[in-house]
């Protein structure tokens, strides 16, 4: 089902893509996320339970062995999904800290079709900035420590799923 792209040059050494679901199974997936909502305080960001999704985790740890370009170690994965409407964004930062070095690699993918919203461009900082795939279903990988960004929506709704290969911090 997934498969490595490599259509930005830029990204060479620095992140990988990788197809991972079709619009259909995106659209499936927001849509399991609402009937399951009832479950969060955030209904911006839904925290998806191993547990509840066995199969989407099964998935997306296939998904970070493909991406793997750097071969971290790691021996366990998180996943979260965040539905940013008009005007939401989430700053430059990483995913790596002094305070949270479990994190190696980060997982961005967008499930919304680019037709339903504008904006929300999401860009890794590893010098300028490098505009990552906005294709349904298609996962950028890198390492957390990397600076991203997501762009305010600027109109619709914009729906990623986020998720993290974490194991024993960098020594």
């Amino acid at each position: 089902m997934h498969h490595s792209l490599r259509k930005n040059p830029d990204l060479t050494g620095r992140a990988s893509e990788v197809g991972v679901f079709s619009e259909e199974e995106c659209e499936d997936l927001i849509a399991e996320i609402l009937r399951s909502a009832s479950n969060t305080e955030d209904p911006m960001r839904y925290i998806v339970q191993e547990h509840e999704y066995q199969s989407l985790y099964f998935h997306i740890k296939k998904v970070f062995l493909t991406g793997n370009f750097l071969r971290f170690h790691y021996n366990e994965i998180s996943i979260e999904v965040v539905r940013y409407r008009k005007g939401s964004y989430w700053p430059a930062h990483t995913d790596w800290s002094v305070n949270d070095a479990r994190k190696k690699l980060t997982m961005v993918m967008g499930l919304s079709h680019h037709d339903d919203f504008r904006g929300g461009e999401i860009y890794i900082h590893p010098d300028e900035p490098i505009e990552l795939s906005d294709t349904v279903g298609v996962a950028s990988i890198f390492p957390s420590w990397t600076m991203y960004e997501v762009a305010p929506v600027i109109d619709g709704e914009k729906w990623v799923l986020f998720a993290w290969a974490e194991g024993p911090p960098f020594i």
